[in-house]
């Protein structure tokens, strides 16, 4: 499953508009969008819920349309996007998911060249992360995207809960 979660993001429908960054079969030929996190805060009290800073920039000189079902970017989560451990455990996904039609033309989020999107991702709900202790939180690298058309840029955050 974690394999269309990722390509949902990154299935560039590279509309025309980005020519030269991706083949006919729609597969990036050069690394144009960088993907990470970054802490909203360090620190969480017991009844708090655990937030992240996702954000997706794109680097190239064109614009770049993407599907964002499935991805750090829709809200609520719908998709197991993350590795989370809790001091050095893995945490299962418990978060939703669902099933859709195909999309339509609106569904999709185009970034101009250079742009740069985040979101605010609610952890927590998705994540049993309700034990104290320290939280490491990474994108997941199976993104199931063909080609190598993003790249992660922050390794591992990490948080902790009181």
């Amino acid at each position: 499953m974690a394999k269309g979660l990722f390509a949902k993001l990154f299935a560039l429908l590279l509309s025309g508009s980005a020519s030269g960054c991706a083949d006919s079969a729609g597969t990036l030929q050069s690394t144009v969008l960088d993907a990470g996190l970054t802490p909203v805060q360090p620190l969480y009290t017991a009844d708090a819920v655990i937030t992240v800073r996702y954000f997706l920039h794109n680097r190239s000189d064109a614009p770049v349309t993407l599907l964002p079902w499935g991805t750090p970017l829709e809200k609520p989560l719908t998709a197991d996007c993350f590795d989370v451990f809790v001091d050095g455990r893995a945490l299962p996904y418990n978060g939703m998911m669902v099933k859709r039609m195909a999309p339509g033309a609106a569904d999709h989020l185009t970034l101009a060249a250079g742009q740069r999107t985040e979101a605010i991702v609610e952890l927590s709900p998705s994540y049993d992360m309700r034990a104290p202790g320290r939280y490491t939180v990474k994108l997941k690298q199976d993104h199931g995207v063909p080609g190598d058309g993003w790249r992660i840029v922050t390794e591992a955050i990490d948080i902790v809960r009181e």
